[in-house]
């Protein structure tokens, strides 16, 4: 059987890529091969192709901008390197105001700063505003943490529901 997906992370993915890549040059195949680089562990690699990435494309949309910033900020953050990170994920929230999952990554920086009820506040405005079971999820997290069962149920029976009607609309 012979795959054509972008996402797989076998032996055969870099070849494809490799014969994409001779065909066209477009930022979406670099953005892939950095997201194949960092399965792999090769962070630099990762790096190097997001920049390939950004300037390939003549006209970055404000999206494809929080987007390369919240990658890099991924990539900081797989390595701990928490500043660097930081600052990408607040450059992803500038480069697209009110975009959820740059906020997520904001908020996720300031649970881990110790700024747990400002995280709490911006996670349960996300899963409010987004309807987003993952924002839900850590909302019911936060509220067990900080001794709040009942708010953490309730963010646990939203989140199963949202989960349930999306798994209900695939094929």
């Amino acid at each position: 059987m012979h795959y054509t997906s972008w996402d797989r992370t076998d032996r055969e993915n870099p070849r494809l890529l490799a014969e994409a890549e001779a065909i066209d040059r477009w930022p979406g195949l670099y953005f892939r091969k950095a997201l194949l680089f960092r399965l792999t562990g090769d962070f630099d690699g990762a790096r190097r192709l997001f920049a390939q990435a950004d300037a390939a494309n003549p006209n970055p949309t404000p999206l494809f901008r929080a987007d390369m910033h919240l990658r890099q900020g991924e990539l900081d953050f797989a390595q701990g390197r928490w500043e660097d990170a930081r600052a990408h994920y607040a450059d992803a929230a500038k480069a697209l105001p009110g975009y959820w999952r740059a906020d997520m990554r904001v908020a996720q920086m300031m649970a881990i700063d110790g700024k747990v009820p400002e995280a709490l506040a911006r996670f349960e405005a996300i899963a409010e505003r987004f309807g987003e079971p993952d924002a839900m999820y850590v909302a019911a997290g936060l509220n067990r943490d900080l001794g709040n069962k009942d708010r953490s149920q309730q963010w646990i029976d939203r989140a199963s529901k949202a989960w349930a009607e999306r798994l209900a609309q695939l094929p």
